[in-house]
């Protein structure tokens, strides 16, 4: 039976989020970075996303990688990175 949601421990929550920024801003041998703007953007979803339709038949606007961490913990993040003055 797996962890999920709130009952994952709040630092494992936080090294998600912090890791697939990392993994997407860190130059690897097999990619280029992503500019950390673009990051951010992939994590939260961008208005330019596509729409699809849902479960329910209704139009929803792409999450990009949003389902995949805590909300609100992403959101204080963005929230550090614009705090940083981070140069692109």
């Amino acid at each position: 039976m797996g962890l999920e949601g709130m009952n994952i421990a709040i630092l494992a929550r936080v090294l998600r989020i912090i890791d697939a920024f990392d993994a997407m801003t860190s130059r690897r041998p097999y990619k280029e970075p992503v500019p950390a703007l673009r990051a951010a953007q992939i994590m939260v979803g961008t208005p330019e996303e596509k729409t699809n339709k849902g479960p329910s038949g209704q139009d929803e606007r792409d999450r990009g990688m949003r389902r995949c961490f805590d909300e609100e913990l992403l959101r204080k993040f963005i929230i550090f990175l614009g705090d940083m003055k981070f140069s692109e």
